[in-house]
């Protein structure tokens, strides 16, 4: 039987501004996989991918490649040789929030003052982003992983604007025995990952989501993060009157816990996962308010 280390939340220490296990419980950590396993959390990303209109469109452009120096007469990439060896070269555009992303601290703000997890717009906000909170403080995230397969316990893929509420989510932790602890990533699966190829059939399913009382819940466990596989993890629209996007606020704001979305987590429902290493590096951004996430998965 596998057993999963239990931590606290004083076994985590801050360190300019990110959330890591000291070392002696990153080498416990590293003894969850029995397996060898890897699960890769990631969507591949591309132009006709699902994301929220508010966003910049995700593109790439080729910017050089071999047949076009030689038909335009540019100078060529490198310089002559023999037998001949050049590259293609292109360039990515789009939002840090395209595809599987983690929302930095920044991302999210509310009030008059433009305020976010200690930072306000009047005195943190700079012409390139965030000055506090920004992509560039994300913490690298190796600890323990904990998987809610709600599409599996409601018997389908929740539709847009389905709440998944906090009596179920108990129910759940009941029945599959799980228990959520301090520092944990905490994902839900809530069946639209399995569309990401098909846009229109994911946006169907988009907005299926979590509710602020399970956001709440977890935040009182001391979690570091909570993921989905829908562009927002809680439920859109939102069944807090006069709140947009409570769950966002809840976590980012009062609490300093990052969301990761539009996460692919079929192959952890389909082998029936519920615990594991979790792994995730987020590269470093200063001024952006997420970043393209690599997650995976380890049993």
């Amino acid at each position: 039987m596998m057993v999963i280390p239990v931590f606290r939340e004083e076994d985590y220490r801050t360190i300019e501004g990110t959330t890591m296990s000291p070392e002696s419980s990153i080498l416990d950590l590293l003894k969850i996989p029995t397996q060898g396993k890897v699960y890769d959390l990631e969507g591949v990303r591309e132009a006709e991918m699902p994301l929220w209109d508010g966003h910049p469109a995700f593109q790439v452009m080729t910017y050089r490649t071999p047949q076009g120096v030689k038909n335009q007469g540019s100078k060529p990439f490198p310089d002559p040789n023999e037998p001949p060896i050049s590259l293609i070269s292109d360039l990515v555009m789009g939002t840090t929030h395209s595809g599987t992303h983690i929302d930095a601290l920044g991302h999210t703000v509310t009030g008059h003052d433009q305020h976010w997890h200690n930072g306000k717009a009047s005195t943190d906000l700079g012409d390139f982003g965030p000055l506090k909170g920004s992509a560039s403080e994300l913490p690298i995230f190796i600890t323990r992983g904990v998987f809610f397969d709600v599409a599996k316990k409601v018997g389908h893929p929740l539709k847009g604007g389905e709440p998944f509420g906090i009596d179920a989510f108990l129910e759940m932790i009941d029945e599959e025995g799980l228990e959520v602890r301090a520092g944990d990533v905490v994902l839900f699966r809530n069946g639209a990952g399995k569309f990401w190829s098909d846009t229109a059939k994911f946006n169907e399913h988009d907005g299926g989501g979590v509710t602020l009382e399970i956001a709440q819940y977890l935040s009182e466990k001391g979690i570091r993060a909570i993921g989905g596989d829908t562009s927002t993890v809680e439920v859109q629209p939102s069944t807090v009157p006069g709140n947009p996007h409570p769950v966002h606020e809840h976590l980012l704001i009062e609490n300093g816990i990052h969301l990761i979305e539009n996460m692919i987590l079929e192959e952890l429902s389909e082998d029936g996962v519920k615990e594991f290493l979790f792994i995730g590096l987020p590269p470093k951004i200063k001024g952006a308010t997420g970043a393209i996430f690599r997650p995976i998965a380890l049993v």
